[in-house]
């Protein structure tokens, strides 16, 4: 689709996990539900600050899905078992050339 926000973003093989192609921001307007402008960010997550926005959002991301899938658990399920080890070492694997983290915000 010609001038879509996804002309910037990377393409993603998701057999492997690999993103390519990582821009560092692309921007783009985007028509929100009431027909006012939405201006929608995504920058290649580099910085302190960009790096501790996704660990918060991962976090509670894996705290809602969690308490949605398994609302009963005294334990994460396995699949978070080392998941604060992997959000401690960010950006580790998740760098150039074979990786890349993005970070989206809506109007800033």
């Amino acid at each position: 689709m010609a001038g879509s926000i996804n002309d910037n973003l990377p393409s993603a093989d998701a057999s492997i996990g690999v993103v390519k192609g990582a821009a560092k921001t692309a921007s783009r307007p985007m028509a929100d539900l009431e027909g006012v402008g939405t201006m929608v960010t995504v920058v290649s997550a580099r910085t302190r600050a960009e790096l501790q926005a996704i660990r918060t959002l991962v976090r509670e991301f894996a705290d809602w899905a969690t308490g949605t899938i398994m609302p009963d658990a005294i334990e994460p399920p396995p699949v978070l078992a080392k998941l604060g080890e992997e959000l401690a070492n960010l950006p580790r694997k998740y760098t150039d050339p074979d990786g890349a983290l993005f970070l989206a915000s809506v109007d800033g």
